[in-house]
Parts: structure tokens; C-alpha cells; sequence
């Protein structure tokens, strides 16, 4: 009889083993899939602030500003001249 529920016990220690192991694995599985998931958003971050440092250094630029100013705020460059004239008038 002694021998029977040793048996029987150690079969349904097994089990439970068995089922942990399972659970564990499932939870490893989802761990996996949620690191894969935050690693493709970090990507698609890090290509979205290259692009806006793109952006940035070629709104940065010298000549697009100039040509900025030139066509959207019909400005004219003046000489050097007539920016000191320019500043002395506003000195004075």
C-alpha cells in the first residue's frame, strides 16, 4: 500500500512540475514577444530623430535661410555700408 502512494505521489509531483515548467515557459514566450515589440518601437524612434536631426540641420542651413528670407519675406541683402549707416543712425 506504502509503495502505491509513493507512486501516486510521485507522479503528481512530476505533474505539478510539468505544469510549472509549462507556465514558465509561456511566460518567457510573452516576455519575448513584449521585448520584440518595444524593440521595433525603439527603432522606429531612433529612424524618426534621425529624421528630424535631418530636418533640423537643413532648416540650419545658411543658404536656406537666405533663400527663405529672399522669397517668403522679400527681403534684400544690403552691403556692408548701409548697415553701417544703419547702426550709427540708430546710435545717434
Amino acid at each position: 500500500m506504502k509503495k502505491v502512494y509513493l507512486i501516486c505521489l510521485f507522479v503528481i509531483i512530476n505533474l505539478i512540475f510539468a505544469v510549472l515548467l509549462i507556465d514558465k515557459q509561456n511566460k518567457i514566450t510573452a516576455l519575448l514577444y513584449d521585448l520584440q515589440k518595444l524593440q521595433e518601437s525603439k527603432d522606429l524612434l531612433t529612424q524618426k530623430v534621425k529624421n528630424l536631426n535631418f530636418l533640423l540641420q537643413k532648416e540650419k542651413q545658411l543658404s536656406g535661410i537666405q533663400s527663405f528670407a529672399k522669397e517668403k519675406l522679400h527681403m534684400k541683402p544690403i552691403s556692408i555700408q548701409e548697415a553701417k549707416t544703419l547702426t550709427t543712425a540708430t546710435v545717434s
